[in-house]
């Protein structure tokens, strides 16, 4: 499997790397490309794995979430909300806040 994923791991470096180039214009060759893998371990690998994409739309962010077609369990990034998350941790404050409120005014 390592031939594999350093292969793909270029091909992603690759393609990273060509959407810069053209800023510089003229004079930039691809003279050479190497990449090292470290520090990986491998425990298992279930398949089928489905893996989606999407853009968020509000900050243009790319997210990936990979589905394993066994089990239906998924993995990857989560956009989040600011503004929901917010007001859900106010929403759960304030209550709180008011339950603590209520029984000290009751032992009181």
């Amino acid at each position: 499997m390592q031939p594999v994923l350093e292969d793909q791991l270029l091909s992603i470096g690759r393609s990273q790397v060509s959407g810069t180039l053209g800023k510089f214009g003229r004079g930039v060759s691809w003279e050479q490309e190497k990449i090292d893998v470290g520090g990986s371990r491998w425990v298992s690998m279930y398949l089928p794995v489905w893996l989606y994409s999407y853009r968020q739309e509000s900050s243009g962010l790319l997210h990936y979430i990979a589905v394993n077609g066994r089990t239906g369990e998924t993995m990857g990034s989560v956009p989040v909300a600011q503004w929901k998350l917010l007001l859900a941790a106010f929403t759960v404050g304030t209550f709180l806040e008011g339950i603590a409120g209520a029984i000290l005014v009751g032992v009181a």
